[in-house]
């Protein structure tokens, strides 16, 4: 077993503020899609109304409606994100593994 994919999989994990060596910040290859990050904002916003209309059970009811859509929408969002991510990350190891070019080595990513 390589247990240097092991170690590189690990850092990929941590919060990205150990030093690496060239080619080794896996966190570089993750990528913020603007549908989450709409997602997150609309998420927010619902969640504000939501907090503004606690004196009102019918306004809290509308505005849990709405925050129950958005947190909807956050979740496919993210998991898109999450499989455009996983996806990129798949194909780095894969060319890694069979010898193709590597971080660093000139790599389109």
């Amino acid at each position: 077993m390589k247990f240097e994919l092991l170690s590189r999989l690990a850092m990929a994990c941590c919060d990205g503020t150990r030093p690496y060596r060239k080619g080794e910040n896996l966190n570089e290859l993750f990528i913020y899609t603007e549908q989450a990050a709409a997602a997150s904002r609309e998420f927010a916003a619902a969640l504000a109304s939501a907090l503004e209309a606690a004196d009102d059970p019918q306004a809290v009811k509308a505005a849990v409606g709405d925050m129950d859509d958005a947190n909807g929408k956050a979740i496919c969002d993210y998991e898109e994100q999450g499989f455009i991510n996983g996806f990129r990350f798949a194909v780095k190891l894969f060319m890694e593994c069979s010898g193709g070019p590597a971080a660093g080595k000139g790599a389109q990513q």
